[in-house]
C-alpha cells in the first residue's frame, strides 16, 4: 500500500488505494494472486489458503470480472470466514 501502510482505511478511495506512492499495482497484485492460486490448485487434495483482505477482493474481482483497480470496493469477507474456492 505504499505512502498508506499504517494508515486507517476508512476516507480512503480506491483510486487513493491503488495509486498511492509506492503501492503493488493493481495489474502486479492480480497476476501474483492468480499464479499463488494456481500453485495452491496444483496441490494434491484439498488446500487452505489464509490470506488478508486484499486477496479475498482480488479474488472476487476475478470471479466476478471487475477491473483489478476497482478490488478495494468489493467487501471484504468477514475475519476467519471459510470460502470455498472452485
Amino acid at each position: 500500500m505504499g505512502d498508506l501502510v499504517g494508515k486507517t482505511e476508512s476516507g480512503v478511495s480506491t483510486q487513493q488505494a491503488v495509486s498511492a506512492n509506492g503501492a503493488e499495482d493493481a495489474h502486479s497484485f492480480q497476476h501474483r494472486v492468480v499464479a499463488a492460486m494456481s500453485d495452491a490448485k496444483a496441490l494434491p487434495g484439498n488446500t487452505l489458503v489464509v490470506s488478508h483482505a486484499g486477496v479475498g477482493r482480488m479474488i472476487t474481482a476475478i470471479k466476478l470480472g471487475i477491473d483489478p483497480r476497482d478490488h478495494h470496493s468489493i467487501e471484504p469477507f468477514a475475519n476467519a470466514q471459510i470460502v470455498a474456492l472452485d
